[in-house]
């Protein structure tokens, strides 16, 4: 149940961006047909029809936000007719931080292709594009109605899913115990016998699966911990050398000032063993 669970919330996100791509996709084909009715209306002077279609936007579903801005970064056109007339600034200071920040971005400036932001910190989208020379449209799509409508759909198919994996589980507990779970105790076994620092084991484990492979990188890493501490062991030999023939005194002690070694000079000087000392 723990592994749907974590299949259900990675399919879950992985809708997310497929209904993020597919809707990006929509509001920009949306905007180019937007953008040729308002600047047909626009040449024709016709105000009123050009406030009639920016109104008209959100019968594409989930466009929560429009405005139409002119050079002077006034709003010409809007879904709300309280807005009619503000500057962007004033509009711009009613909506979300993540609004304001894309529309910062944008700098509300003129230009001819379509843009298409995601807004920081919330599932929607800001769309732009320049109508003509003075106009600037922008729109703001709300994603979450799709994502809720996929979240439902993916929810009834994972739950037929589960079921069958289920099932499926139960019929193959007692082969997969036999299989693996055997398999798994004595590499577990042997790992933490390597771990207690025995070298010397195997896990001679046979096959092409994760467990074989497993085994195989640990009998690599016994192999190699034998080598390391046979060098290990060479190099201090090399150093108690080095430290013998040396005329200075050398010695070495634990944290709690115990001392634990002393090279020859150190003995021939105090004339006492290795152990007195």
């Amino acid at each position: 149940l723990l592994a749907i669970g974590v299949n259900y919330r990675l399919q879950d996100t992985q809708y997310a961006e497929a209904i993020r791509i597919s809707e990006q996709k929509r509001l920009r084909e949306h905007l180019g047909i937007e953008r040729t009715r308002l600047e047909r209306e626009w040449e024709l002077n016709n105000v009123a029809q050009v406030r009639r279609l920016v109104a008209g936007l959100p019968l594409l579903s989930g466009i929560a936000h429009a405005w139409l801005i002119d050079e002077a970064g006034r709003v010409v056109a809007a879904l709300s007719e309280a807005e009619l007339g503000q500057s962007m600034a004033t509009v711009l200071a009613k909506q979300s931080e993540g609004v304001r920040n894309t529309l910062q971005a944008e700098k509300t400036a003129w230009h001819p292709e379509i843009r298409i932001y995601s807004i920081q910190g919330e599932q929607a989208l800001l769309g732009a594009v320049g109508v003509r020379p003075n106009l600037l449209l922008l729109v703001r799509l709300d994603l979450r109605p799709a994502l809720a409508e996929q979240s439902v759909l993916g929810g009834r198919h994972l739950i037929r899913q589960a079921g069958v994996i289920v099932v499926l589980t139960i019929l193959l507990g007692g082969l997969l115990h036999f299989l693996w779970f055997r398999r798994a105790a004595h590499l577990t076994a042997t790992a933490i016998a390597m771990g207690k620092g025995d070298f010397e084991l195997r896990t001679q484990m046979e096959g092409g699966d994760e467990l074989a492979a497993i085994g195989a990188a640990l009998d690599n890493l016994a192999v190699n911990q034998q080598r390391y501490q046979a060098e290990l062991r060479q190099l201090l030999r090399k150093l108690e050398t080095i430290a013998n023939a040396s005329p200075v005194l050398f010695w070495s002690s634990r944290p709690d000032k115990e001392c634990k070694w002393f090279n020859q000079r150190w003995l021939d000087f105090t004339g006492r063993g290795m152990e007195q000392e």
